[in-house]
């Protein structure tokens, strides 16, 4: 299937494939998250589009935020889904390295917005916690690698309602993110509903 998109879409200019989204939830990895195998079709997907056009970006990861490093849930209680971290050195553990170009992330920041340092924020996790995206990308030999912001906002119940302050914090995270030498494009989901 990777093979037969990229032959169709990259003479209409499609360079970019991001493999899965959020395949570290529950949600989106039935019936629970599994690194492991998530890797296995990182791989195959990587082979067969760079097969197809060989200077194609194969961004893995799409991680959604899931509590923090060992703790998916933040402290509150079981679940399923892995955190971004434990699942990138997971992904490094069964031979991921190689077999992407990008990482992509989703790094929601919730009440606190970009400038929040809570080891549970999936922004402060690009840069910031020990481990970090980055970090783990450094240790690994892939320290130039950009990460992609594929999906981020702030929710209007996050911010008391203020759409003012939803804005203030999108602006805040576009200002920030331009910022960062590890940084590739982002991309805005959710700006004005309540998610």
């Amino acid at each position: 299937f990777a093979r037969a998109a990229v032959s169709r879409y990259a003479p209409q200019g499609v360079q970019h494939y991001e493999i899965w989204n959020e395949p570290n939830l529950s949600a989106f990895w039935k019936p629970a998250p599994d690194a492991v195998r998530y890797t296995a079709l990182l791989k195959a997907a990587y082979t067969a589009i760079k097969s197809a056009n060989a200077s194609a970006v194969v961004l893995a990861g799409a991680f959604s935020p899931a509590g923090g490093y060992n703790d998916p849930s933040c402290g509150g209680g079981a679940t399923v889904n892995i955190n971004a971290l434990n699942f990138l050195e997971t992904m490094y553990a069964n031979g991921a390295k190689g077999h992407f170009d990008a990482l992509s992330h989703h790094p929601y920041a919730g009440s606190a917005g970009p400038s929040g340092t809570h080891r549970c924020s999936a922004w402060y996790q690009m840069f910031g916690t020990t481990p970090s995206l980055r970090s783990i990308l450094t240790s690994k030999g892939d320290g130039d690698m950009k990460i992609w912001g594929t999906e981020f906002g702030t929710d209007l119940a996050w911010v008391g309602g203020s759409e003012e302050q939803q804005a203030g914090q999108i602006a805040e995270a576009v200002r920030s993110w331009c910022t960062c030498s590890w940084a590739a494009g982002q991309m805005v989901y959710s700006c004005k509903q309540d998610i």
